[in-house]
């Protein structure tokens, strides 16, 4: 409720940032009967300033008629002014505390945004890029459920060689058409999908066919490089809403485009050694 719609005597003091003596609050017509204090007679409220930051009021209550006087009202104004400070010292320190922490997690996220660029370069096999980046994003993201989804062009499907099911890694491949479920979406839109809440209604909104357990908060993006989509990367939970949010599509995606450019050096290479075993297969049969 606006401050300027409330009638009362604390809501007096904070409008007006000065201090309010009613000796008889029975006959003010900003008193609201106090359910907590209903033999209240006399009231007293100073607002708590902070330059012209309002922080609060204090009030104090008397069930005597005519308690208070001009001396009380002096002594609460100090009190009220004592009261401010501390207050405001608290709030700075709080956002202080806030600051570094969000400076503390940057800088988290930056070291490991670094070390799975460092890794990656190292993984030449695709199934060591799809688990060194499922151990990276777990630093960041909550994966007890995550996956990821690699699309065959040719054969117009998305195959599952990385799935993991309240933490534990299912081994079971699994193999979709592009044109089914959410991963076929992102894979067919090319773009991210955060689903804070009510995943459903919002993939059915989008035309979307759901396959399988509906989540609760689902996110995925895309693994693109170049202008080729090469898969999806989601996470997902089925026991808390909100769970994902802008912040969580940021560090996936980041992760997404160093896992997208590793895939395909992994792909590159173990198609080279294919080809090349096939040579030498050639030869010995020469």
């Amino acid at each position: 409720i606006p401050l300027e719609q409330v009638q009362s005597l604390v809501a007096q003091a904070a409008r007006t940032r000065q201090g309010v003596i009613v000796n008889d609050v029975r006959q003010s017509p900003d008193w609201l009967p106090n359910l907590l204090l209903p033999e209240t007679r006399a009231e007293l409220a100073i607002p708590l300033l902070s330059g012209q930051r309002l922080l609060g009021v204090l009030d104090v209550q008397s069930e005597t008629l005519n308690h208070f006087t001009t001396e009380d009202l002096n002594i609460q104004t100090t009190l009220a002014s004592q009261v401010a400070i501390a207050l405001q010292n608290a709030y700075s320190f709080e956002e202080t505390k806030k600051a570094l922490a969000e400076v503390e997690m940057l800088a988290r996220e930056q070291t490991v945004l670094n070390e799975l660029g460092q890794t990656l370069t190292t993984r030449l096999n695709v199934n060591q890029v799809l688990e060194e980046a499922y151990r990276q994003t777990s630093r960041l993201v909550d994966t007890t459920n995550f996956y990821i989804g690699l699309y065959d062009e040719q054969k117009r499907q998305i195959t599952f060689p990385l799935e993991v099911a309240d933490s534990e890694i299912d081994k079971n491949i699994k193999v979709m058409p592009v044109d089914q479920g959410v991963t076929g979406y992102i894979v067919r839109q090319q773009s991210s999908l955060l689903f804070e809440d009510n995943v459903q209604e919002r993939q059915e909104a989008l035309g979307i066919n759901v396959v399988g357990q509906a989540a609760l908060s689902w996110l995925g993006v895309p693994l693109i490089f170049g202008d080729q989509v090469l898969g999806v990367m989601a996470v997902q939970s089925f026991t808390t809403p909100r769970l994902y949010d802008e912040h969580s599509r940021d560090i996936l995606t980041a992760i997404a485009s160093q896992v997208a450019t590793a895939l395909h050096n992994a792909q590159q290479f173990e198609q080279t050694q294919a080809a090349l075993a096939e040579v030498r297969q050639s030869q010995e049969m020469l």
